[in-house]
């Protein structure tokens, strides 16, 4: 503190915990289990009504024609949502990069595994 009585010269500062607590109680995480179950189940029902929709219109040769182009579109963002729901959903716990199978560009091109 100032002794001229004008600004402080130091101001003490106390921060607490910023990290967020994770909900362990079961009652979260059963809830949280539901929620990325249904996320991936409707990721995958929307790509399979996209396919059954795309069977049907190939009867009708003037349909088929708008249809492949709609599933040139549709089907790349669809399974892409699929994909990046299922990895979420099933590599939920894991942190480091090297035991799902990532590896960097030096490890690849060093012939090195990661």
């Amino acid at each position: 503190m100032a002794t001229d009585g004008g600004a402080p010269d130091e101001i003490e500062l106390t921060v607490g915990d910023v990290h967020p607590q994770p909900r362990l109680q079961e009652r979260h995480l059963w809830a949280q289990e539901l929620v990325r179950a249904s996320l991936a189940i409707a990721f995958f029902l929307l790509l399979a009504l996209t396919v059954v929709w795309s069977l049907f219109q190939v009867g009708n040769a003037a349909a088929w024609t708008n249809a492949k182009e709609a599933l040139q579109i549709l089907l790349p963002v669809e399974t892409a949502l699929v994909g990046a729901s299922t990895a979420f959903y099933y590599l939920r716990g894991e942190t480091d990069t090297k035991a799902v199978g990532h590896t960097s560009a030096p490890d690849l091109l060093s012939g090195q595994p990661g």
